[in-house]
């Protein structure tokens, strides 16, 4: 449903880049002056975390009750919200914990600090019946997801989004935005900013976009690609589903499922999702592009993770947040950079559905736009309006950033010639634990057996002693029937600290060309033997690796170097009774070192 109107010089995000680093000296002086009590607002800050670990909880929902107005909390688990109003009340939600209500009045203190329980998993006794539970799941999600968008014509939301990078030293960019998100039935989605404040704009450079994913889409974008979506009508062709358990959200059951692509020739998705119970609708993903994915030349690595919750706006399931974090590689046009960390926080405010949207955004094809007029007056964000709160780091970083000149991608990520590669997990959300397979211990020592195209079977057995002064050794012995070479893996494991850990590891094995996750070994080995493809192509690796890890609260840090020889490896066998017949092709590589 769309309504011609007089948009104020709507342009093409792309036709018209607008550098504003210098409005941010402006806008924080505006900010300074602004003060919600002179318009008879109230600010709340405070923080949330898990009341047992004590840990911020990132992404948990702080709403007025009785309203749409809300928040999420920030990666250390802070938020500010702006109340119209006292007295009010604020609830506090996250999924697997019970929400809490907190009543303020005028004399009350304007910082609150919350703590929420974990819930309790008191659910009814769940029947399982074969392989076909996480399927029939998700064909009710797709079936119900697919009747309710029939009603949806259009709907529209103001969204807060910022992007913040970090090289191995510092903060070197921080960007926000307040845009409006309008829909139209066989129009798509539109992006108009309203509102804008950014130090460099460089991060179009590394394939990163202010506009931020919809994961209950039908296809979602990262970096050029189109996805398929979990929900996609055919998402049952691309993906497999399993059952991986159940959590409570508000005292409904949740289904958490994994997901893993089928093949490795599409781009597709990995990780978890959850399902509300009743309504079968998609209420939270945490998922990340699968490790075959090939971007563009530029891209030599896409390590990011996505969190995403959805809500009901009337009938409709809809996206409420996102959080993004990890690392990528992009080296535009060839030239040479180094890793960048990347951190994107997104909030939907204010859903309409089903409401009139202007026509024109949609007379121009790009997704994102600026409306010039309304960012050079930068109005929205000197009237205080609600964003995720910025960390005390990233609030730092700022302060520095605004009085520097805008850093150019290679200044801010200069190539390192360094042999070590280093990285920062940000572990706030993680894929959960893999389903995995695990053999008995017999008399100290653990079997091992696997099945491929390369290998045919595969036997062997390993064992952990420990030793004195926090040692640990792990070894690891095998052979395979269809190629010929002894399977050897010796690990000396050593706890410095309670927070430092160190390993050297050398290992000669079978690997697969593109990694593992949801599809284990064990998995593996299994579809092969009887019934289906073999997921990976597989290739010979001679390796010597060395890391140390630091953990500590939030983060965990972790320095690495590897050594290694890689050779190909040619499909040995044939599949087994009762299909007999060709395994495809293994791919090769490129042997040598690495």
């Amino acid at each position: 449903m769309k309504l011609p109107c007089s948009e104020c010089s709507i342009v093409s995000f792309r036709r018209r880049r607008i550098r504003l680093w210098f409005l941010i000296s402006l806008g924080l002086a505006g900010t300074q002056m602004y003060s919600p009590q002179a318009t008879g607002q109230v600010l709340i800050t405070g923080s949330v975390k898990d009341s047992v670990t004590q840990l911020p909880l990132t992404s948990a929902h702080v709403i007025l009750d009785g309203s749409n107005l809300g928040t999420i909390t920030n990666r250390e688990g802070d938020f500010e919200i702006t109340l119209p109003s006292l007295p009010a009340t604020l609830i506090f939600r996250h999924i697997g914990y019970h929400p809490a209500r907190v009543e303020l009045t005028p004399n009350d203190t304007r910082v609150i600090h919350m703590s929420l329980e974990p819930a309790a998993i008191e659910l009814p006794e769940l029947l399982i019946t074969g392989d076909h539970l996480a399927s029939g799941i998700m064909q009710e999600v797709i079936r119900r997801k697919a009747a309710r968008r029939v009603h949806l014509e259009s709907h529209n939301a103001r969204v807060y989004t910022r992007i913040t990078l970090q090289n191995r030293d510092r903060i070197v960019l921080i960007n926000e935005a307040v845009f409006d998100r309008y829909f139209a039935k066989g129009s798509g989605i539109r992006d108009v900013i309203r509102s804008m404040r950014t130090t460099s704009d460089f991060h179009e450079q590394l394939g990163l976009t202010l506009a931020p994913q919809d994961f209950s889409s039908d296809h979602v974008q990262i970096n050029g690609l189109s996805f398929f979506g979990p929900t996609h009508p055919d998402a049952l062709e691309h993906y497999t589903f399993t059952f991986a358990g159940r959590r409570v959200w508000d005292g409904q059951q949740l289904y958490d499922i994994y997901i893993a692509p089928k093949s490795n020739q599409e781009a597709t998705l990995i990780g978890r999702i959850s399902v509300l119970d009743g309504v079968y609708a998609l209420v939270e993903a945490d998922l990340k592009p699968a490790p075959h994915v090939v971007f563009s030349p530029d891209t030599r690595d896409w390590s990011v993770m996505y969190r995403q919750n959805f809500a009901q706006v009337d009938s409709f399931w809809l996206p409420t947040d996102l959080q993004l974090q990890g690392w990528v590689h992009v080296e535009p046009n060839g030239e040479r950079v180094s890793p960048a960390v990347v951190e994107q926080a997104v909030r939907f405010m204010g859903y309409q559905a089903n409401e009139p949207v202007p026509s024109a955004p949609f007379t121009v094809e790009e997704q994102l736009q600026v409306d010039s007029t309304s960012v050079l007056r930068d109005g929205l964000f000197l009237m205080g309006l609600d964003m995720v709160a910025l960390t005390a780091r990233e609030l730092e970083a700022l302060e520095d950033l605004r009085w520097e000149k805008p850093l150019a991608l290679r200044e801010a990520f200069p190539p390192t010639t360094s042999a070590l590669a280093s990285a920062v997990e940000l572990y706030d959300f993680q894929i959960w634990d893999r389903p995995q397979f695990s053999f008995p211990v017999v008399g100290g020592f653990i079997p091992w057996f696997a099945y491929n195209r390369v290998d045919g079977t595969r036997v062997g057995a390993g064992r952990v002693f420990s030793v004195r002064n926090n040692r640990k050794i792990a070894a690891r012995i095998g052979q395979s029937i269809g190629f010929g070479r002894t399977r050897l893996g010796v690990a000396l494991n050593r706890q410095e600290t309670q927070s430092l850990q160190t390993s050297v590891v050398y290992e000669q094995n079978t690997r697969p060309q593109n990694g593992m996750l949801i599809h284990t070994e064990a998995l593996n080995s299994l579809s092969s033997r009887l019934f289906a493809q073999d997921y990976f192509d597989w290739y010979w690796s001679k390796s010597l690796r060395a890391s140390a890890r630091y953990e500590t609260k939030g983060i965990r840090m972790m320095l690495s170097g590897e050594y290694s020889f890689v050779d190909s490896m040619q499909t040995q066998i044939r599949r087994p009774w009762p299909l007999n017949k060709e395994f495809p092709e293994n791919q090769s590589i490129r042997p040598g070192q690495r």
